[in-house]
């Protein structure tokens, strides 16, 4: 070892060097978080830093543990302001820190060492006692990271006010008399050069409210307020409802437990009012069980084998307990569960509750998604009713089907959607004469390597066939449409639908060689300013575009999310891309659905 290669930091300077070890990630980046949007919490991708947020959780989490420690008799009002120049304040009715000398430092209070300290804390007993903040750096860790920091607090005997500037480089204390009333008040400005950041914009802004909504869920008991309004998440169901209308709940002292529709599993979970939004051991055996459960009960009713990962597929859970003594963590940013399951699991017995499953199983807003992919894959066994359908099917009515009444099929386009609300959208602004539609009932089945009798056994395909006038091992000649044109959302399911359909018409060659197979694009997001309109087809155009505050910014979730003008600007003045089919688009489809899982998973590898 080379002379003067071992350095040695002060703890100051370690936190400055090495912030991430901290906070987590300091740098400005595009997530997909869920923040509140008009009220409403939504998932979206946002460009934060995310240790913007775990900056205001050290604060507020001081707050919030001095209520556990009172059983909420102090500390049981937290206001939480935010301004436009930066500052952000957080202040409760707690006892205030004791200002008396410190046991460890003589001439230091213990208000002091609070706030410039960072292992100075009152969670260091490892008594299994409850709280949202265990490690002891609080406060002084966003003192460091701060470039002014204030705080102030009342022990009911005297008045401790402590100032810091330029990372906690320097600061000055003044004790006074009580001013008659306890509490802690921590004002301070982020270090935004070292954050990589200019203002609170709207973005963070979303991510702290919706942040103050959570905790305000997790503890009834606290009465938040943002920015001067009482924040009315309290109950359960007052947050819920910000999430969407369609909802079961299961409630006991241990735990909350919702389950919400969804296109793909998600977890929003809390513990001790830590926002795990990695997930982790809690969130698996809820969603787990209640999965079992529910496969069990589609068995029993519908007589229909399903796989659990299937029905969490179509879930959102929203789970919270206050109940875990001792939590453990995979980072110090704490986004991951890591505890034993055994010692987790008791926590939410009961979880799968007899007449939560029922009233589940009755919510055809929650079942029905999982009962209709589940339909996707039965298949016709019959082989003379198959013999039958072949013979009829050019001429076979199809009730879902939405047709063109031109009598020239070269004007004519077919409308492939995405579910159902997608084609009553149609309906409303198509032109009757050129326009048809067709209503996917889930993802079309992968007949990749299947024989003909086989993928005319699918009822969906069949009835695809018969409207456009298609028939396998047969040309794709004197056909009821002109077009075909792919109506799917901007998402990874809709990519997926996409691409299984283009596996299918690969069956017909000619279909891509004359360019009669399309994709019709959606806007992701729809920027408006005044009189301009800019539209964004690939989110990376959206981000380049760096759109100043004066534009206004819808995201679009999917096709239901369009506003009628945007679903008729894309059906009448369509965005298309005219899908090549080749030897390489050819391998891609093999690679994805063939029957060798190998390059399959050197794919996905990569």
């Amino acid at each position: 070892m080379r002379k003067n290669d071992v350095k040695v930091l002060s703890e100051i300077e370690h936190v400055l060097h090495r912030p991430g070890m901290y906070v987590g990630d300091t740098t400005l980046g595009t997530h997909s978080k869920w923040v509140m949007e008009n009220d409403s919490i939504v998932k979206k991708q946002v460009k934060i830093v995310p240790a913007f947020l775990k900056l205001f959780d050290e604060v507020v989490s001081n707050s919030i543990d001095e209520g556990f420690r009172t059983n909420f008799k102090f500390a049981n009002e937290i206001k939480v302001n935010l301004e436009d120049n930066g500052k952000i304040t957080v202040t409760d009715n707690g006892r205030g820190i004791p200002v008396v000398e410190s046991l460890d430092d003589a001439g230091i209070t213990q208000a002091e060492q609070a706030f410039t300290n960072l292992r100075a804390g009152a969670n260091f007993d490892d008594d299994g006692h409850v709280s949202i903040g265990t490690h002891g750096l609080g406060a002084t860790l966003v003192n460091i990271l701060s470039k002014k920091f204030i705080a102030h607090t009342d022990d009911g005997k005297k008045h401790f006010r402590l100032q810091c500037a330029r990372n906690l480089s320097e600061y000055d204390t003044e004790i006074t008399k009580s001013k008659g009333e306890q509490g802690t008040s921590v004002s301070y400005f982020a270090d935004f050069d070292r954050l990589g950041m200019k203002t609170i914009d709207a973005d963070h802004k979303g991510l702290i409210e919706k942040r103050v909504n959570d905790l305000a869920v997790c503890f009834p008991k606290i009465r938040f307020k943002f920015n001067g309004r009482v924040v009315q998440s309290g109950t359960f169901k007052q947050y819920l409802k910000k999430i969407g209308d369609v909802y079961e709940i299961i409630e006991t002292p241990k735990f909350k437990v919702a389950v919400l529709p969804a296109e793909t599993n998600e977890n929003i979970s809390f513990i001790n009012g830590i926002d795990t939004f990695g997930g982790g051991v809690h969130c698996d055996i809820v969603s787990n069980d209640i999965a079992t459960a529910l496969k069990d009960a589609i068995k029993k009713k519908h007589r229909l084998d399903i796989r659990p990962s299937d029905i969490k597929n179509h879930m959102l859970f929203v789970i919270i307990t206050n109940s875990v003594g001792d939590p453990k963590f995979d980072s110090q940013t704490k986004e991951r569960l890591t505890n034993n399951a055994n010692d987790i699991k008791p926590i939410f017995d009961g979880v799968t509750e007899e007449k939560f499953i029922g009233r589940i199983m009755r919510n055809d807003e929650l079942v029905e998604p999982i009962i209709e992919a589940l339909l996707l894959k039965k298949q016709l066994a019959d082989a003379r009713a198959l013999k039958k359908a072949n013979k009829g099917m050019k001429k076979a009515k199809v009730a879902s089907h939405i047709s063109a009444s031109s009598k020239d099929p070269e004007d004519k386009i077919l409308f492939i959607t995405e579910g159902q609300s997608a084609i009553s959208n149609l309906i409303n602004v198509r032109n009757t004469s050129i326009h048809g539609g067709f209503p996917l009932r889930g993802k079309p089945r992968n007949v990749r390597e299947l024989k003909p009798t086989e993928i005319m056994k699918n009822k969906e395909l069949s009835e695809l066939m018969s409207i456009i006038g298609l028939e396998l091992g047969e040309p794709a000649d004197d056909l009821n449409y002109g077009k075909i044109g792919i109506l799917a959302d901007a998402d990874y399911d809709g990519f997926s639908i996409a691409a299984l359909l283009v596996n299918f018409f690969s069956n017909w060659k000619q279909l891509f060689d004359e360019e009669r197979v399309l994709l019709i694009k959606s806007p992701i997001v729809v920027a408006t300013k005044a009189k301009q309109i800019k539209r964004f087809y690939d989110l990376k155009d959206f981000v380049a575009e760096s759109l100043d505050s004066s534009w206004k910014i819808q995201y679009n979730k999917g096709l239901g999310s369009l506003s009628i003008d945007e679903y008729d600007l894309m059906i009448n003045d369509p965005v298309t891309e005219v899908i090549a089919f080749d030897s390489e688009a050819n391998n891609s489809l093999e690679t994805a659905f063939g029957k060798n899982p190998i390059p399959r998973k050197r794919w996905l590898m990569v």
